[in-house]
């Protein structure tokens, strides 16, 4: 139960702002982005997070993190069918 009213304001600000505000903006910008790269780029958020982590905080992963910060990258780059035309 939050004690102050700066509290209240900072736990409805993180459930308005960063949970509604970025799942609308997201239903939004996937009308625009095919399902199988919309899945790719939330796939690899984990790898993202831990990336501004370590940018912003310092925070640094642990052998098990590194080792699945790399398999996801690793399907990531492999998950292209084989058939698919390469962009440029």
């Amino acid at each position: 139960i939050p004690s102050s009213q700066r509290e209240v304001v900072t736990a409805a600000y993180l459930g308005v702002v960063t949970t509604a505000l970025t799942s609308f903006l997201q239903t939004i910008g996937q009308q625009s982005v095919k399902a199988e790269k919309a899945a790719l780029v939330y796939a690899m958020d984990p790898v993202y997070a831990a990336g501004f982590s370590y940018i912003l905080l310092g925070e640094q992963l642990g052998p098990q993190g590194v080792v699945g910060a790399f398999l996801l990258v690793l399907a990531a780059v492999f998950s292209r069918p084989s058939g698919s035309p390469k962009q440029t």
